[in-house]
């Protein structure tokens, strides 16, 4: 009889209606719609609320649960790198850009859906999730024609993991494992890649760069490494980078910076060489999550190969209310706010974007058990067009002014 009574509690919830996921930033008069939208307030509090998490320990003492699903996902990253070995580069005259990377990149494809099906329920399998979520999946490991890889596509592999999240497959409390298992099995896949086929930087900044391929090790890493008795001094001392690698994100990042690039660190890595006389991490991070939003969210070039589906929208949060809450809000099983969480019927009214954007960090914040939102967060990834709901006092500003040297 519960069954029975699941199976009419089911059928009487409208489905909701995944989609292959598209871009819509055809042109750089779009990029102020992008910074509005569902979809940037969505990740933008996603990767600013990992910053969070990962703060204060090092990589293999940081206590956490590794749950099913990133015990899976885990094994498939594994998997995936085997098949570098199964698929040795070809013999071409030109360094960059193997064209064996298009017959791995294939074999990947190929296992998405089997792989997705793995992870989800009965409910979101018929209602199409694996389609949209594989196609973030795919596009994550970097350009099958162009044979190239940059920070667009490690933000498809972030957003990727937003729509696990999104759907409840992930939560929060996979936080930690998320950046810890997922995302460092993913970086270690990726920096295989790059050495095998030699996959090109797309839109490498050349010298002045921190990495020619990634920008979020940087980033959280330099959130994880506060607190500790690692020192922003340390980054330039290959010493010390080689003893931490293996404990930081950040110094793990360095590590492969010195192993594929020769000459005068202060040469070839001059970004990474001005974090390390900065004065202390949290400085280095928020001058990071500052550049990461010039250089990646808000860059044309990167922005026009965002996808777009029924999980991450182009529309900003009071345009998609009226359609989001009747088809994905209205399933009890599927998260319906930009938070993963119920939304109420207070959360359903149009507000301003900036405002949607506060209360999305306030819904995040409050359900991980923080009584207040850091003053500092909607201020660095903040959607064009957002003001500060409260005045600062004067020593108040100059404290972030000194805080993004």
């Amino acid at each position: 009889q519960q069954q029975q009574h699941q199976q009419q509690n089911k059928s009487k919830r409208p489905q909701r209606k995944f989609m292959v996921p598209v871009k819509r930033i055809k042109s750089p008069m779009l990029m102020a719609q992008w910074q509005r939208s569902h979809a940037y307030q969505t990740l933008a509090v996603f990767i600013l609320q990992l910053n969070e998490d990962i703060k204060g320990g090092k990589t293999q003492g940081f206590t956490r649960t590794v749950s099913p699903v990133v015990r899976k996902i885990k094994e498939h990253l594994a998997l995936a790198k085997q098949w570098i070995t199964d698929i040795p580069p070809v013999k071409q005259p030109m360094r960059f850009g193997n064209k064996s990377f298009r017959t791995w990149h294939a074999r990947v494809a190929e296992a998405s859906e089997a792989f997705h099906k793995s992870l989800l329920s009965e409910e979101l399998i018929e209602q199409g999730a694996a389609t949209e979520l594989g196609l973030y999946w795919t596009e994550s490991f970097g350009s099958l024609q162009r044979i190239d890889y940059g920070t667009g596509h490690e933000l498809c592999f972030v957003t990727w993991m937003c729509c696990l999240e999104q759907i409840g497959v992930l939560t929060a409390d996979d936080h930690v494992s998320m950046i810890l298992d997922v995302f460092n099995d993913y970086l270690l896949l990726m920096r295989e890649l790059q050495t095998v086929y030699w996959l090109e930087p797309a839109g490498s900044k050349g010298v002045w760069g921190l990495d020619d391929y990634q920008f979020l090790p940087f980033l959280w890493g330099s959130a994880q490494a506060s607190g500790t008795d690692a020192t922003t001094a340390d980054i330039a001392n290959k010493e010390r980078v080689a003893k931490l690698a293996g404990e930081y994100l950040f110094f793990d990042a360095v590590a492969f910076v010195l192993k594929v690039k020769t000459g005068l660190f202060a040469e070839h890595s001059p970004m990474l060489s001005d974090l390390s006389r900065l004065r202390t991490w949290r400085k280095a991070n928020s001058g990071l999550i500052k550049m990461y939003k010039g250089e990646v969210l808000h860059k044309f070039p990167v922005a026009q190969h965002i996808y777009f589906g029924s999980i991450l929208r182009f529309e900003s949060p009071d345009q998609s209310s009226s359609t989001a809450s009747t088809s994905a809000s209205s399933s009890s099983s599927v998260p319906t706010s930009a938070m993963g969480a119920p939304l109420s019927s207070s959360s359903t009214k149009k507000k301003p974007a900036s405002a949607a954007f506060n209360s999305l960090q306030a819904s995040l914040l409050n359900r991980r058990g923080q009584s207040s939102i850091d003053p500092k967060l909607p201020s660095v990834l903040r959607p064009l067009g957002h003001t500060a709901n409260s005045k600062k006092s004067d020593d108040s500003k100059k404290k972030d002014n000194d805080d993004g040297e």
